[in-house]
C-alpha cells in the first residue's frame, strides 16, 4: 500500500481508521461475500504496513532524490509572500488544521515555485489548489522528508537572520516608552511598502521577490540606521569633551 501525505493524520491517530485507509487507497467500499479472504489478506496486510510506519522516527526521514515534487535549491529563493504565509501559518491559531494539512501546505508554498517557474505564487490561484492537492496525494516519507528539510532550513534562516539585524540593532529608550512597539503590527505593510520603493516595483510584483533579497534589503537599511546612530554618537561624545577642555 503507498501511503500518501493526506493519510498521515489517520496513521498518527491514537485508534487507527482502517476503514477509511482500505477505501481510499485500496479502493474497497464493499464487497461481496466470495471475496472476504481477499478482503482480510488486504487489511492484514494494511495492519502491518501501518504498525510499520508507526514505529519509524519521521525525524530520521531524509530527502528523497527522485521526488517528483522538487524543492528549492535554497529556502531564501522562494517569494516574499510564500515565506510571509508560511510563517503565519505557525504564528496564527490554526488549531482547526490538521497535522497533515499544515505540513501540505508548507509544502506547497515552498516548493511551489520550483514546480511551476512561468506562474506568479498566489495562494487564491487554480495552479496553486491543484499543486496543493498534487502535494497531499504524493508519497508519504517523500514529503516528510521535505518537510524536515522546510523546517530546518527556515529556523537556521531565522537564526542567522535575527542574529546580523541584532548586530545593527538600534536601541531607541523613547520610541519604546511612547508605545513604539504599536508598529509591530504594520511589519508586513511596511516591508512591502519599501520593497516597491527600493525595487521600483508594483504591489503584485514585490511580493514575487525572494524573500533572501527582501531580507538583504531590509538589512541593509538597518544597517545604514546603525552607522548614522554611531556617527551621531561620536559627535555628541566629542562635543561633550571639547566643552570639558
Amino acid at each position: 500500500m503507498n501511503f500518501k501525505l493526506k493519510h498521515i493524520d489517520i496513521i498518527s491517530a491514537e485508534k487507527v481508521d482502517y476503514t477509511a485507509l482500505m477505501k481510499d487507497e485500496r479502493g474497497i467500499k464493499k464487497y461481496r461475500f466470495w471475496q472476504i479472504f481477499t478482503f482480510l489478506n488486504n487489511f492484514k496486510k494494511t495492519q502491518l504496513q501501518v504498525e510499520e510506519l508507526r514505529h519509524i522516527d519521521f525525524k530520521t526521514i531524509a530527502e528523497v532524490d527522485d521526488c517528483k515534487i522538487k524543492k528549492p535549491s535554497d529556502i531564501s529563493l522562494i517569494p516574499f509572500s510564500a515565506a510571509i504565509e508560511i510563517q503565519s501559518l505557525f504564528s496564527e491559531d490554526n488549531s482547526e488544521e490538521s497535522i497533515g494539512e499544515l505540513m501540505a501546505k508548507t509544502i506547497a508554498m515552498c516548493c511551489f515555485s520550483e514546480n511551476h517557474y512561468k506562474v506568479k505564487f498566489d495562494s487564491d490561484s487554480i495552479e496553486y489548489k491543484n499543486f496543493l492537492e498534487k502535494v497531499r496525494n504524493s508519497e508519504l516519507l517523500s514529503m516528510v522528508g521535505i518537510y524536515h528539510w522546510i523546517d530546518k532550513e527556515f529556523t537556521e534562516s531565522d537564526v542567522t537572520w535575527n542574529k546580523l539585524f541584532s548586530e545593527v540593532s538600534v536601541p531607541d529608550k523613547n520610541y519604546d516608552e511612547a508605545g513604539g512597539h504599536r508598529m509591530n503590527g504594520f511589519k508586513i505593510i511596511t516591508t512591502i511598502k519599501n520593497i516597491c520603493r527600493d525595487f521600483n516595483v508594483p504591489y503584485e510584483e514585490s511580493l514575487q521577490i525572494p524573500y533572501g533579497i527582501t531580507q538583504a534589503s531590509a538589512l541593509e537599511a538597518a544597517t545604514q540606521a546603525h552607522i548614522q546612530h554611531l556617527m551621531t554618537e561620536s559627535i555628541e561624545r566629542k562635543m561633550r569633551n571639547e566643552r570639558k577642555n
